[in-house]
């Protein structure tokens, strides 16, 4: 299965500019139609519990596409969960992906904060990162990982999405 970790990161390399966790105060709108493209056209959307809850009000049901969301807690969740389109897991990512790759599924996204994007990493689960870069600096913030991991990646493309000089840079990872 193919996983694409995609994120949007200030130029310093932050998700949240402090404390402050709705990226879309200072996300491009590029940015959102691209992320949106990729997520109407995922089989299967990974993210952790916070992410889900500061996304929850955007979130739509589609035939043939699940999210599933990593908590320690599934049944926190059990009364919003909604099997084959809203999962709640407490599984590992390996364990998850073995899971849909049996029942065909070819792809996912990978649409969380740093815990969860550390989790994929340390288990080379990711294939390839699609990296919105704002020209914007936040000096704090949430990183894309939070923990030392080296991974080596391979540049695949730049594109600048606007005027602004929001770039989206596509990279595989290097498989060690």
């Amino acid at each position: 299965m193919k996983v694409i970790l995609l994120a949007v990161t200030s130029l310093d390399g932050f998700l949240t500019r402090g404390n402050e966790s709705n990226h879309y105060e200072w996300a491009s709108k590029e940015d959102s139609e691209y992320f949106f493209k990729q997520v109407e056209d995922a089989q299967l959307i990974f993210m952790g519990a916070k992410t889900y809850g500061m996304a929850r009000h955007f979130i739509k049901s589609k035939e043939g596409r699940v999210r599933v969301v990593f908590t320690r807690n599934p049944k926190k969740f059990a009364d919003v969960a909604s099997p084959g389109y809203l999962e709640f897991t407490d599984k590992t990512p390996r364990e998850v992906i073995s899971k849909y790759k049996k029942l065909g599924k070819t792809n996912a996204l990978l649409v969380g904060g740093s815990e969860i994007n550390n989790l994929f990493l340390k288990e080379n689960l990711i294939d390839e990162l699609h990296i919105t870069i704002e020209p914007v600096i936040f000096g704090v913030g949430k990183k894309l990982i939070f923990e030392e991991i080296i991974k080596k990646l391979q540049l695949v493309r730049v594109t600048q999405l606007n005027k602004s000089g929001t770039l989206l840079a596509e990279y595989t990872v290097k498989k060690s």
